[in-house]
């Protein structure tokens, strides 16, 4: 219980760090505390660095999320699919309101194109190492998104298609290529 309070006062810690990089006219269109994606039940398997990287890309994604730039760039996505039939202002603001609880476990696999995964009705999310040791805080970022749309109940095929690009999880990574800010 203690280490969850300490995490919980870390995270709010980081939030309100990480918040006052952005300038308040460029691309965060709602406070960031109404957008808050993702609740921390424990980490497994992280190093205190992991543990401190995750409490700064946290805020980054909860942000980038929150821009108008990202709500735009899902709005004028072409081919968008995957929405659980809605609109892409409502995938946007699904995403804004909800807040998924979750474990988070790392785990190393060398010879895996897998950044990160989850299964339906399980609240983990394995995130490999091989990728996240040396990646920015927006590409951190944007990988958590992408699983944490899963457990919104977004899909995408597993197998690399024409289509998949535009599902929701993946149009979430390309909208952060192109809207998040470090």
């Amino acid at each position: 219980m203690k280490n969850i309070l300490v995490i919980g006062f870390l995270l709010i810690l980081a939030y309100s760090c990480a918040s006052r990089k952005l300038e308040p006219s460029t691309t965060v269109i709602l406070p960031t505390e109404k957008v808050s994606l993702i609740k921390v039940l424990s980490t497994k398997g992280f190093t205190e660095k992991e543990k401190q990287k995750l409490l700064e890309y946290i805020p980054v994604m909860n942000n980038t999320v929150a821009s108008k730039c990202f709500e735009d760039f899902i709005k004028e996505r072409p081919g968008l699919h995957t929405t659980q039939d809605k609109t892409a202002v409502e995938v946007v603001e699904h995403l804004r309101t909800s807040t998924v609880e979750v474990h988070l476990i790392t785990y190393y696999k060398y010879f895996s194109n897998v950044q990160g995964y989850t299964y339906p009705g399980v609240n983990s999310i394995w995130l490999n190492r091989k990728y996240h040791a040396g990646a920015s805080l927006c590409s951190e970022a944007s990988n958590l998104a992408h699983e944490l749309s899963h457990k919104l109940g977004y899909s995408h095929s597993y197998k690399a298609s024409k289509s998949r690009p535009f599902s929701v999880p993946y149009s979430i990574n390309a909208a952060f290529k192109a809207c998040c800010l470090n």
